[in-house]
């Protein structure tokens, strides 16, 4: 059973020798807004996630559903490990790696997204993320029924390219994400970053995050501290606190803590 986060799960976030937080964005760092473009980073947040980075023995990335250019410029900050499209895009200081999988389906995405945007002509009050390496169907705004309608339109025109196995689907809060039919998503990308920066090394993993896809990230830190945002029942992490809110008082913490620790 999921437990409240405890003082006990803080001190090793703040005494482990090599700190990696892992961090979803909405509903975690930044709230969750009606409208995805109407979201707004929380500068206080900015400032704790920047001034923990800097410390010599703690590490951040930030592995969201949005596109990478786009978590970048919202997020704002250099020096972070950025992860978009759940993964299928990664950039590292100059380095940037893509799933090859993502870029054969690059043609498909288009394919889809102007299907999506016919269907939408009669669904004004929903929205599509064009995130070229994948697609968010956002229907926060439509009244349940209109909701379910316009979700079964989208599965019927999408069913058999889901069929042939070339796209995936996966509902979130109020959003439906299609992605190209690869063997990877946010877990298999907290793999790869451990596997790049910490292989044979000692470090505490940590994954926050408050959405169905961030369930493969709370089971790929099985040996580190999973945190739900949001108290659920049909979760994996080991832990839960009550909103994005409470996330900012922990970083706050972690950070208050690993500074008293770095100056010994």
């Amino acid at each position: 059973m999921t437990r409240r986060l405890t003082s006990k799960q803080i001190r090793r976030m703040i005494e482990a020798p090599n700190l990696f937080l892992m961090l979803d964005c909405d509903g975690t760092l930044a709230p969750l807004a009606r409208h995805y473009e109407k979201a707004v980073f929380p500068k206080r947040t900015r400032s704790i996630l920047g001034r923990i980075q800097s410390l010599p023995d703690s590490n951040i990335a930030i592995i969201s559903g949005r596109e990478l250019a786009g978590i970048r410029k919202f997020a704002g900050m250099r020096g972070l490990i950025y992860a978009g499209n759940h993964g299928l895009e990664i950039k590292a200081g100059a380095e940037k790696w893509i799933h090859p999988g993502a870029k054969r389906a690059l043609r498909l995405m288009k394919q889809l997204a102007f299907v999506l945007r016919g269907l939408l002509e009669y669904f004004p009050k929903a929205g599509l993320e064009d995130k070229r390496f994948g697609l968010s169907l956002h229907y926060r705004l439509l009244s349940r029924d209109r909701a379910e309608m316009l979700l079964f339109a989208v599965r019927s025109a999408v069913q058999p390219f889901v069929k042939a196995h070339r796209v995936s689907i996966q509902k979130g809060k109020k959003v439906l994400e299609l992605r190209p039919y690869v063997n990877w998503n946010k877990g298999s990308a907290v793999r790869w970053l451990l596997k790049k920066y910490y292989r044979g090394k000692e470090v505490l993993p940590v994954f926050i995050g408050d959405d169905e896809t961030d369930e493969k990230a709370f089971r790929a830190v099985a040996r580190g501290i999973s945190i739900r945002v949001g108290r659920s029942a049909e979760t994996c992490a080991d832990f839960f606190v009550g909103s994005h809110r409470e996330v900012q008082n922990l970083l706050r913490r972690i950070l208050s803590g690993r500074e008293a620790r770095s100056r010994g």
